[in-house]
């Protein structure tokens, strides 16, 4: 744990990741990191972090997730797309969520703890979600079957491209 810690409030590198502060959420990130706090002893550290995200049981973090992921090489530096302000980062390797591959993971952050590229226009607000091959049917069922459900916002009109679909947390009432 105390690694952890360390790496997160260390200075990063020159580039997009120049500084971080250890906030309230990156703590409450740090908490479920610990051994032990995982849940299902099947799903990784990495699942097992998004997974608290997107359920939206606790206020979405998504620099603290975003700097977790780059630190252990899941995603690179740089966005690869960015739409609307909502940064795209695709995974190196899919992320197994209990049944559905994630391909890439995308957020924006207001606290200012992460530098969102941003785009012109009114924030889309505190949001953390992931990209899967798959359809909205299966999604659903997914969010309904201990994932969030109505909690979770789904579309199904992808930026990453046709036949993606995003599920994601922000700060908007649940999806009827």
């Amino acid at each position: 744990m105390a690694a952890i810690v360390a790496s997160i409030s260390r200075a990063r590198p020159s580039g997009m990741f120049r500084s971080s502060k250890v906030t309230l959420p990156t703590l409450a990130l740090l908490a479920c990191l610990a051994p032990g706090a995982a849940g299902a002893a099947e799903r990784s550290r990495p699942a097992q972090v998004l997974l608290e995200q997107i359920s939206c049981a606790v206020p979405p973090a998504p620099a603290s997730v975003l700097y977790f992921f780059r630190d252990i090489g899941l995603i690179s530096n740089k966005p690869t797309r960015v739409a609307d302000s909502l940064n795209y980062f695709k995974l190196k390797k899919p992320l197994d969520l209990d049944g559905v591959q994630a391909v890439a993971v995308f957020g924006f952050d207001e606290t200012g703890t992460f530098p969102f590229v941003r785009a012109p226009g009114t924030s889309p607000g505190q949001v953390i979600g992931f990209v899967a091959k798959t359809s909205k049917p299966k999604i659903i069922e997914w969010a309904d079957n201990g994932h969030g459900g109505k909690a979770i916002q789904i579309e199904d009109q992808s930026d990453f491209g046709p036949g993606y679909i995003e599920a994601y947390c922000n700060k908007l009432p649940p999806r009827d």
